[in-house]
């Protein structure tokens, strides 16, 4: 199977999970991208044509939607399982004025050279294969002076599981490691200002920030990690199961890892995740 087969499959399986459980964690930084965004280029002039790239189960749609109700949306994503989900969530929604379609980020074919005013991506291009390419591809499709509204996760690795997971796998055995999840390339202020000057955006700006991820308790977070089919997740899982090593031993090590990290009184869990936000223009 070609990569692009591969993780296309691979988020297939996680979007109906994804919207519900990473939604929560998300909905408030598309939200601050959004009204970023706006505040530079406002979205409710006549002539906006608006872009979420790699859009999922459609996150940011739903805010520019919520927000600007008339806008005119393209969403894109390269799982069909994405696509169908945001077909589902515009339908029951009523949107209006929106399409969303089944393309790869590093080659948006359908979509004309300097056709979109404003483009928005979230937490993809970190995890995606080939990102200056899309970067390349993002910089082509939007207009002259466009506007591209970028978020993605601040640590190659997903900072909230990183720790517990590798000390409960290193109890069992010392000297693993865990595989990088997403390029540092695409992580860190300094390395996006640097993907995106390569790519020919200018005047960009960053902000790195901190959102809260609150959990009800333990079993929900190990069911997320370990059912939830995230490949994220699943790539760790492979690294030790790779090595001959049992899921079963290390599930109950690492939710004791999560509530000596996260733990609260009440039994719930608390943590943080790392971003980094960026506007820039073309």
């Amino acid at each position: 199977m070609s990569t692009r087969g591969k993780i296309h499959g691979e988020w297939d399986s996680v979007s109906t999970l994804y919207h519900t459980v990473v939604g929560q964690l998300t909905i408030p930084i598309a939200a601050g991208l959004v009204d970023w965004v706006h505040d530079n280029a406002p979205l409710n002039r006549p002539d906006v044509s608006v872009m979420d790239n790699g859009c999922g189960t459609g996150i940011v749609s739903s805010v520019l939607k919520r927000n600007y109700p008339t806008l005119p949306l393209l969403a894109t994503d390269f799982s069909s399982g994405m696509i169908d989900e945001v077909l589902r969530n515009a339908e029951a929604s009523g949107w209006t004025n929106f399409q969303a379609r089944f393309l790869d980020s590093r080659n948006l074919t359908s979509v004309e050279t300097e056709s979109i005013t404003h483009l928005f991506t979230t937490f993809m291009i970190c995890l995606a294969p080939d990102p200056d390419q899309i970067a390349s591809e993002m910089h082509r499709v939007l207009q002259h002076d466009g506007i591209l509204g970028l978020a993605v996760w601040a640590e190659p690795n997903f900072g909230f599981f990183e720790a517990p997971w590798i000390e409960a796998c290193q109890e069992l055995d010392p000297t693993y490691e865990a595989p990088t999840i997403m390029d540092p390339a695409w992580t860190k202020p300094e390395n996006i200002r640097r993907g995106l000057a390569k790519a020919g955006f200018e005047r960009v700006e960053i902000k790195a920030e901190q959102q809260s991820w609150d959990w009800e308790n333990v079993n929900a977070v190990s069911t997320y990690f370990f059912d939830g089919q995230n490949p994220g997740n699943t790539k760790w899982q492979d690294s030790w199961t790779g090595r001959g090593q049992s899921l079963d031993k290390v599930r109950p090590l690492f939710e004791r890892k999560l509530e000596e990290a996260y733990g609260q009184s009440d039994g719930s869990l608390k943590g943080s995740m790392p971003f980094c936000l960026a506007i820039a223009r073309k």
